[in-house]
């Protein structure tokens, strides 16, 4: 940990406390040099978790503060990074850069399960139901002391941030805890009217916590987005706010053509059909805090709507490019406004002004809205084309930057349904100077060990002053080979079923792991497995003489097939990652190619290979089938 960076991250931290949050009212003049400092300062990311690069203090990339597991760090770096909440000490603060957002990580959500444990057998219950129109509900609710002190700590955790979407105004944070979804349900189901809950299955275990102080920004009428998981025919139907605070206001909370509340008691819940649009306002005398969760019901009568999954994949791809791109937020927020109203009311219509990018990447051109995607044809094979669109719409990390930010990006704005545009735009381009994939000999990588010689025994337990004798060959040790064939195995596994291979700054792309099939491009692979932490041995092992050769990144996704479409000029593909609005899943793993090592380069407190698969010996054996 340099001196630097822990000074920035302290001074950080230390206006973070007096504040209770970064963009409080702490002095305005240390405020603006810590921040001056920052906006100059570059450093390299200290870690990675979860597909994104992470800094243990502020910079002018690593900006976005988030909270995460303090277990899920690298053991070696974990203790540069603060803990800056001292009721969650498990929880480590760490900076982000929002260039790399995608799909899987545009949120944070942080796990509170463990600070509401343990609650009553009865810890809340709902009275004085009443509807205040057909579909919208109040009621109080009524908790007991042990739940009401937890819901009072949220205020004081430390954990709020200004949302990315500056419409939403005030600050908030997003946690898990399946306990309090659990009573809020049991509760729920005691407390309201049986024809409200036919088909209610559960509350959703992750809950909004919101805060907005007098002269805030209001949160803009929207439509709250539902949930919708389509293997086992949940939605969510209903939103469920839970106001812990009092206050008075122009409109706290109103709904479009529907009741205005002007007024709040602490304790007061509003149950709503999440069809309706509604907006909220700052309370005029005080704090407003409110949780925002939703009811979940099992409907098997839902129907598949392309237009919706459309909307709002688009929404989700033009929010992220935002962060290059700022002019595309607020046409980013009225697409999911229109994808979640559309849930309700139909297939959305199209609207006139629409947004495309055009990018370049090495030289290959295409136009995209983050459903669509347009490449010239006979410039890539099919395959190739597939692969850009997975590589821009997961934003792969490729030689240490994500792919947007290497892509050279245009914003186009047209109206109506005619898109000959494209065609002439990308037939202006000239074509790529050279090949963006290369192949990749998948087999060369794996060379077949060495014949065992049962001469080359390996001793019980050598260490500095045993030395190997001087003829003895670790690549002919039958017990080193052992553990090289388990990690040859291992490593091919990987290799051969990801379809897009990365080596820094090369890509390398396995055709044969996309199958064309009618007007469905499949893209096969292969889940992948979590990392295991692994210690090293005092003693020389078999395992520290297996090393790396190369690291490969292997992106292994789990993606619906692609439609595409070909004309004289165009290929078309449409790209639906949230299978109507439900996210699929998406991994990248590094994997370490084997080589045995000679015996001069091997460090007794180190199996190298093991320590790079993030694996130990007995699970490469388990994984491998090796006994």
């Amino acid at each position: 940990m340099t001196t630097f960076g822990a000074r920035i991250r302290d001074q950080f931290f230390a206006l973070w406390r007096e504040s209770g949050g970064p963009q409080g009212d702490e002095s305005e003049a240390a405020r603006q040099r810590l921040i001056a400092e920052v906006d100059a300062l570059e450093a390299a990311p200290t870690t990675r978790l979860q597909g994104l690069s992470l800094s243990y203090f502020p910079t002018a990339r690593f900006k976005q503060l988030r909270f995460v597991e303090a277990a899920q760090l690298d053991e070696r770096v974990r203790g540069s990074f603060a803990r800056p909440c001292a009721a969650l000490p498990e929880l480590a603060a760490v900076f982000v850069a929002p260039e790399e957002f995608s799909y899987h990580c545009f949120e944070n959500i942080i796990g509170l399960d463990r600070l509401f444990a343990g609650l009553d057998a009865t810890p809340i219950r709902f009275s004085q139901v009443r509807a205040l129109a057909p579909e919208v509900t109040r009621a109080r609710f009524e908790v007991s002391a042990r739940l009401g002190a937890r819901l009072a700590q949220l205020d004081t955790l430390g954990l709020f941030a200004p949302p990315r979407d500056p419409s939403r105004g005030g600050q908030r944070f997003i946690f898990h805890c399946a306990e309090l979804a659990t009573a809020l349900a049991a509760a729920l189901r005691e407390a309201l009217p049986g024809p409200l809950l036919r088909g209610f299955v559960h509350v959703n275990p992750v809950f909004r916590c919101n805060r907005f102080e007098p002269g805030d920004a209001a949160f803009a009428a929207h439509v709250d987005s539902p949930y919708y998981h389509r293997a086992r025919h949940h939605v969510s139907k209903y939103t469920l706010l839970l106001y812990l605070t009092p206050g008075r206001g122009e409109t706290p909370l109103a709904f479009a053509g529907g009741p205005v509340i002007r007024e709040i008691e602490a304790n007061t819940a509003f149950v709503f059909a999440q069809g309706l649009e509604h907006e909220g306002r700052p309370y005029v005398d005080g704090r407003k805090l409110f949780l925002r969760t939703e009811l979940v019901f099992e409907d098997p009568q839902i129907e598949h709507a392309p237009g919706v999954a459309e909307l709002f994949a688009r929404a989700c791809y033009l929010d992220g490019e935002s962060v290059f791109s700022p002019e595309l937020a607020d046409f980013a927020r009225q697409a999911y406004d229109r994808a979640a109203a559309a849930h309700w009311r139909g297939p959305p219509e199209r609207v006139a002004d629409e947004r495309y990018l055009h990018k370049q990447f090495r030289g290959v051109h295409f136009v995209t809205n983050g459903y669509d995607y347009w490449f010239q044809r006979g410039t890539l094979a099919r395959a190739e084309c597939a692969a850009l669109a997975l590589l821009d719409l997961l934003n792969v990390w490729i030689g240490g930057k994500p792919f947007r930010e290497l892509c050279a990006s245009t914003v186009h704005a047209r109206e109506g349904d005619d898109r000959s545009w494209i065609a002439a735009l990308l037939r202006e381009q000239e074509p790529p100077p050279e090949r963006v994939f290369a192949g990749l000999n998948k087999s060369a990588l794996f060379p077949e060990p060495e014949e065992r010689l049962s001469s080359m025994g390996f001793p019980s337990s050598p260490d500095f002053s045993d030395p190997f004798p001087e003829d003895w060959d670790a690549t002919r040790s039958p017990r080193v080979l052992e553990v090289y064939r388990g990690a040859r195995r291992w490593a091919m596994r990987r290799i051969f079923a990801a379809p897009i291979v990365m080596l820094g700054k090369e890509l390398f792309l396995d055709p044969d792991r996309f199958v064309v099939a009618g007007d469905k491009i499949h893209v096969l692979s292969r889940e992948s497995l979590g990392p295991l932490h692994f210690a090293g041995a005092v003693f020389f092992e078999p395992a520290d003489f297996v090393g790396v050769d190369v690291t490969l990144d292997a992106l292994q996704p789990l993606v619906p097939p692609m439609s595409f479409h070909e004309t004289d000029e165009t290929l078309h593909l449409c790209c639906d990652l949230f299978r109507n609005s439900w996210m699929v899943s998406q991994s990248r793993e590094k994997v370490p190619v084997p080589r045995v090592l000679d015996g001069t380069d091997v460090d007794p407190e180190s199996t190298p290979w093991l320590h790079a698969a993030a694996l130990d010996l007995a699970r490469l054996r388990a994984e491998t089938g090796e006994e």
